[in-house]
């Protein structure tokens, strides 16, 4: 409906009304359309004949109505031309440019091309500033069309009072403006006039045992109300959790059901118990279980076990097992005697225990297997018998070998000395089984060196930590200043009783020999010798040449002089450069820059030498004149060209050799001649100055349907020339109006051309096809267009188009729309997703059917809208799911639940096997929405225990009633000769897997540890352990002994040795009888005259020894030579032969019947006392040396009377 400023349009029909009945009529009219109008609520629009600038139009719309009018479609449109009524002016829309974007500024919506009525070739922004539109009212061309004006010019404003509010549509849809009226274009889910109404779906109740939460946005149980479902503990949801309500007043899935949960079916061997409660279904959720076990077994794991609300059982299934005790063995040497009751090491077990010899019991000898499972006393051990602990003393070093534990039984000690030591006493010490050591501690001496004396011009400085020149003593030696040892500065007293080496000596330090120097003479003085220690050399050089470094050395301590021996160097000159820009040669007949040498001097291409050409080194060192320089040409100074410029760089001095020019000219000039010069050797430029020259462009000529206006500054088109182009009506101009030439002889842009207006580039509509003839151009004047759609759309709008000569077709774009189907709902069930690439059922729209988990698709699962308008099948429906049919396994049994139907989805099946019997597989199978079960159906097969294996040096028989060592197989172990069983005799796998008592073992029968063999050694194999059964062990002796009894020993079966141990007896030489004047002195390691016994001899004065001087007795019971013997001494004086025959005749007369006296009382003396101060007794410790006095010096009665005939016969010869 239109209005004016103040009242409704119709009314100004008032004033030609005749008559009161025209004035009723006209009354009922008016009030009928204020009473349609109050219930439609129509989108009015309201104008002014007044006329105001496109800005003022607007705030007037906007003060007094909701804005300037906005044109939604042609319709609107043709319908303000209609009803206006034509003014002076036409009126302002509200359509203007922002951003170069044609918009309804009253909805701040973009001008759509379907909304569009330009007049012929608008808008065409003539002045660059048309950015608002007025509409033509009824005007004779164009009536109705849209033209764009400035927005400064004055028009009628046309203002619109909108209809549609917040709540037009009840906030559920969009509310679309129409012309006197409105209508609502409701969201999914709603219905009505105003959208008020919402699609309801079946109320919904919480299935029993669980909990509904909804939330409804728009009303219970309504459009998008979702309810949440959950179980009471102890349940689970059957299908979905989550129901929405859909569009279709459908929820989007079945309500949901509560199952109780179920835990694995549980069954325990026939000979236990288990007894259950079960208050809402066979093991379900809140059973409970008791397990208990029968007489002699205890349950392994908890009592008690309860199905919780996970499914799972509060803890793992126990069993029973019979009460059993840790397996015991003989502890090591000790033996175990055990009775079993019951079974091996079960129950009441008791056990007996005793060691062998030199061990003794650690803890009781009888411990019981109590009904804890535990032996009551703990097993005892067999440790050995302990002897006390060896305090060695310093140096002496003990090797102890502990076969059980330290110092104890068996224990072994050899004892030996340090390096220059010597052993006293025994050397090897064994704990015997009594716990004595079988002898005392040995000690170590020190062997003796000789004394040192200090060397001449040395030092001596010795250190002992024995005793004084013994072994381990050191002694460092040194020199005076000056002097050098000779020989080791250190000597240390060997263990062999002799030094590293001799004593050193110094001698005095030499330096090297000295040469006169090259041109120069030396003179030396040498106090000690020569170029030796303190030696003095003085040097001097010849005329002419100076000395370099100290006139005067000395050989000092270290063998050094102290400084280098000095040179006689030449004089020299000053170090001379070549000029710059020049060139030197220089000859040295003796060396650089020295005494006679000569230096010429030139200069290169361009320079001119300045000082003499000639210089020569004098003998003072200096010069005969100062170093030439070489300065450059100079050139004619330069000027810049006309209209250009000029740098220059001068790298020696200004316009001079060398220096270079660049020329350039200014912009839109070129340069004539060359663009550097140079300047050259003979003081000349390369060239003469350039100059600049105008740049010249193209020569244009005007366009075809076209005029060209030029502008010359400097010469027919050439830099800075300007044309200005034009186009004939019904032309316009390609590219710039303007050119330039510019600088690089180009113009600024392309040549223009006229060419004809084109109409808007037409495209085929979305899912259609164009088709166009184009007479002259594409898209341009008499252009034509036929348009079709694709398949399962049709064409919305004029099939044909023509461009017209003010560049606009002759109707807009048509359209395709697409073909609809039937609406769609989803199966029971099941689920459906749709695509609706074009709109909602339409051509093209795809919907996928899927069933919930556990069903199948009974046909198709895609449906497709055709071009027909009919979909490719009939909504599918939704089946259930169902698998195999189980048998229950052999040996075991099967319980099933069917919540849906016999061996279909959701199915679960427990298994369970017979005792001694185990599950393979899963123990719960169930039916998924695959078809197949979770698993292959289990299988009972026999426990197996430990595969075993007969023991090393025994024998294993076993029955296998159900399989191999499985389930009641019974093995029976035995040993071979010489070994003995440790363990159980029988052992039976049970239903838990396990043995009744561990595999045992077979041990071989160990032999008493043998004794070590003094002075011998003993070499043992044992194959069945350290001296068991079949160990043999071979004897023998050292050197110098020999053994008495077998070389051989075996342990026997019976834990005994073939033979008693042998002994190392020592090797024995024959017995030395000496008679005077002979001397003999012996020392006896282990015996008297036995293996390695020494005896040395010497004979009484005046008489000679004839033989060896020492017998050793070797390891073959041998003296190493003959005794030897004294003979009287031949030469005595002539005058005292007669005497000394009568005097010793006497002598021997007198003395004979003494002699033969005291022979006799020495003979009965040795058959009472056997010479026990000479002999070592047999029981001795080892390596005590046997000593007796020299029967010369003998202290004993007999010894007397020997040594009276000994004076005797010395005075005799006085």
């Amino acid at each position: 409906m239109v209005s004016h400023d103040y009242m409704i349009c119709i009314s100004t029909r008032w004033p030609n009304l005749k008559g009161n009945v025209f004035r009723l009529l006209a009354l009922v009219v008016l009030i009928c359309e204020i009473l349609m109008l109050e219930g439609v609520h129509g989108w009015i629009y309201h104008y002014s004949n007044r006329t105001m600038k496109w800005n003022a139009a607007r705030k007037y719309c906007r003060e007094r109505y909701t804005d300037m009018v906005a044109i939604q479609n042609m319709e609107e449109n043709q319908y303000l031309n209609e009803y206006l009524p034509k003014g002076k002016t036409h009126v302002w829309i509200g359509l203007r440019k922002i951003n170069n974007v044609w918009t309804w500024i009253g909805t701040n919506r973009t001008l759509e091309k379907f909304a569009m009525n330009w007049a012929p070739n608008e808008p065409n922004n003539g002045k660059n500033n048309e950015d608002c539109v007025e509409m033509y009212i009824k005007r004779i061309q164009y009536a109705g069309k849209w033209n764009d004006e400035p927005c400064l010019r004055r028009k009628r404003p046309l203002c619109y009072q909108a209809s549609c509010k917040l709540d037009s549509c009840s906030g559920h849809g969009e509310c679309v403006e129409t012309i006197g009226y409105f209508k609502c274009k409701c969201n999914e889910g709603f219905y009505g006039v105003n959208c008020e109404k919402v699609i309801n779906c079946i109320d919904l109740e919480a299935p029993d045992r669980s909990f509904m939460n909804c939330f409804h946005p728009y009303g219970n149980f309504s459009y998008d109300s979702i309810c949440d479902f959950s179980c009471v503990e102890g349940y689970e949801i059957s299908t979905t959790q989550r129901l929405q309500c859909t569009a279709s007043a459908v929820w989007s899935a079945p309500v949901p059901e509560c199952k109780v949960k179920n835990c694995r079916w549980l069954e325990v061997p026939r000979k236990d118990s288990l007894n259950c409660s079960h208050p809402l279904g066979d093991f379900s959720y809140n059973s409970t279980c008791t397990f208990s076990c029968r007489e002699g077994y205890v349950l392994n794991g908890l009592d008690t076990l309860q199905c919780l609300a996970s499914g799972q059982w509060s803890g793992q299934i126990p069993n029973c097992k019979v009460q059993v005790c840790e397996t015991l063995t003989a502890p090591d040497y000790g033996n175990m005697s055990c009775i079993h009751p019951i079974a091996d090491f079960h129950y009441n077990s008791i056990c007996n225990f005793s060691c062998s010899k030199g061990f003794a019991l650690s803890g009781q000898s009888r411990i019981q297997c109590r009904i804890s499972g535990e032996w009551t006393p703990q097993k005892p051990t067999c440790e050995a018998v302990k002897c006390s602990e060896l305090k060695t003393p310093q140096n002496l070093l003990v090797n102890c070998s502990d076969p059980f534990r330290p110092f104890s039984y068996s224990s072994k000690c050899d004892f030996s000395c340090a390096t220059g030591l010597i052993l006293q006493g025994s050397d090897s010490l064994q704990c015997e089984a009594s716990g004595q050591w079988t002898a005392e501690i040995p000690t170590c001496k020190a062997v003796p060196c000789s004394l040192l004396t200090i060397p001449k011009q040395g030092t001596m400085n010795c250190k002992s930590p024995f005793e004084d020149f013994s072994y381990s003593s050191t002694c460092v030696f040194g020199c005076t200043e000056g002097f050098v040892l000779q020989g080791s500065s250190n000597l240390w007293c060997q263990a062999s009783g002799l030094w590293t080496a001799r004593v050193p000596s110094c001698e005095v330090v030499n330096c090297t020999s000295l040469k006169d120097p090259e041109r120069g003479t030396m003179n030396c003085s040498h106090p000690f010798g020569l170029f030796s220690y303190n030696a003095t050399c003085d040097f001097s050089c010849e005329e002419g040449f100076i000395i370099n470094g100290s006139g005067s050395v000395q050989c000092g301590a270290t063998g050094q002089w102290t400084t280098e021996t000095p040179s006689c160097e030449v004089s020299k000159c000053k170090l001379l450069t070549q000029p710059e820009y020049g060139v030197m040669n220089c000859s040295h007949p003796i060396g650089e820059f020295s005494y006679i040498s000569t230096c010429e001097f030139w200069c290169s291409e361009g320079f001119l030498l300045s000082g003499t050409n000639w210089l020569e080194c004098n003998a003072s060192g200096q010069w005969t004149a100062k170093t030439p320089t070489c300065k450059a040409m100079k050139c004619n100074v330069l000027k810049s060209p006309d209209r250009g410029t000029y740098n220059c760089s001068h790298p020696i001095g200004d316009f001079s050799y060398r220096s270079s020019c660049d020329f350039s000219c200014t912009e839109g000039f070129t340069l004539i001649g060359s663009e550097r010069m140079e300047c050259g050797a003979s003081g000349q430029w390369t060239a003469q100055i350039p100059m600049c020259k105008v740049v010249t462009c193209q020569t244009l000529t005007q366009p075809e349907q076209g005029t060209m206006s030029c502008y010359h500054p400097f010469g027919n088109f050439s830099y800075n020339s300007v044309c200005d182009f034009n186009c004939t009506e019904g032309y316009v101009l390609q590219w710039s109006d303007k050119l330039q030439c510019q600088a690089n002889g180009l113009w600024t842009k392309e040549i223009p051309t006229c060419k004809a207006i084109n109409c808007q580039t037409l495209s085929p509509p979305e899912q259609g096809t164009i088709n166009c003839s184009h007479p002259i151009e594409e898209f341009s004047y008499k252009s034509t267009c036929d348009f079709n759609c694709d398949e399962g759309f049709v064409l919305n709008g004029q099939d044909k188009l023509q461009c017209q000569a003010s560049g606009q077709w002759t109707a807009d774009t048509p359209l395709c729309k697409a073909v609809t189907c039937q609406t769609l709902t989803l199966p029971e069930r099941g689920t459906m997703r749709c695509s609706h690439p074009i709109r909602d059922f339409s051509y093209n729209s795809t919907c996928d059917f899927n069933c919930d988990e556990g069903f199948i698709l009974n046909s198709s699962g895609r449906l497709q809208c055709q071009a027909s308008g009919q979909w490719t099948a009939h909504t599918p429906t939704c089946k259930a799911v169902t698998c195999q049919t189980l048998t229950l396994p052999e040996r075991g049994t099967m319980r099933c639940s069917h919540p849906i139907g016999n061996f279909s989805y959701d199915s679960t099946c427990d298994f369970n096997c017979d005792e001694g019997f185990i599950l393979n597989g899963s123990g719960r199978l169930q039916c998924q929405a695959s078809g197949q079960w979770t698993a292959h159906t289990p299988t009972c097969k026999a426990v197996t225990c430990q595969t075993l294996t007969q023991p090393e040096q025994g024998a294993l028989n076993c029955s296998h009633p159900i399989g191999n060592f499985s389930y009641n197989s019974i093995c029976d172990f035995s040993c071979n000769e010489g070994f003995v069983l440790h363990g159980s005799k029988r052992i039976q796998c049970q239903a838990n897997k396990e043995w009744t008592a561990q595999i045992p073992n077979c041990k071989a029968v160990r032999c008493n540890i043998p004794k070590s063999l003094k002075h011998g050694s003993m070499s043992c194999s044992n194959l069945n352990g350290e001296f068991s059964y079949n160990s043999v062990c071979d004897l023998g002796c050292a050197k110098g002994f020999y053994l008495k009894g077998r070389n051989q020993m075996e342990c026997t079966a019976l834990g005994q040795w073939t033979n008693e141990m042998p002994s190392c007896e020592v090797v024995k030489c024959q017995e030395l009888n000496i008679d005077h004047p002979t001397i003999m002195n012996c020392s006896y390691h282990l015996g008297n005259f036995s293996y390695g016994s020494i005896c040395d001899f010497d004979c009484a004065e005046g008489f000679k020894l004839e033989g060896s001087v020492r017998l050793h007795c070797n390891e073959s019971g041998q003296w190493t030579d003959e005794a030897p013997h004294c003979n009287v001494l031949l030469g005595l004086p002539p005058s005292a032969n007669a005497l000394t025959y009568v005097s010793t005749v006497a002598a021997v007369a007198v003395l004979a019947g003494i002699l033969a006296m005291v022979v006799t009382l020495i003979r009965r003396k040795l058959k009472t006392k056997a010479y026990d101060t000479t002999k070592l007794n047999s029981d001795s410790t080892e390596g005590l040396e046997g000593m007796f006095e020299n029967p010369v010096f003998d202290n004993s009665p007999e010894g007397k009377i020997t040594n009276l005939i000994n004076i005797l016969y010395c005075i005799r010869k006085i």
